[in-house]
């Protein structure tokens, strides 16, 4: 019985880190476009598209804690199964 259970629950090997390498890749190019999203707004909208401090404060942050987050589990991933690329 705890043979099939450790089939589905047991640790997976080291290169299934590279996903959270990729998420990580993937989460820091969606900051970059949402920086450069609001410098946009910023410089070249019109007065009547302009966002708020709020709402420019939310598009950046949420992105940059995504990275933060991708980053810390491939760190804790990579460092918990010792495994170099």
């Amino acid at each position: 019985m705890f043979e099939m259970l450790d089939q589905y629950f047991s640790p997976l090997p080291g290169q299934y880190c590279e996903i959270y390498y990729w998420f990580t890749v993937i989460e820091f190019f969606i900051l970059i476009i949402s920086i450069a999203y609001v410098f946009y707004n910023m410089f070249f909208s019109g007065k009547k598209d302009k966002l708020s401090l709020g709402f420019i404060v939310l598009l950046i942050s949420q992105p940059f804690v995504g990275y933060i987050v991708s980053r810390l589990e491939y760190s804790i991933c990579i460092k918990a199964l010792n495994y170099n690329k």
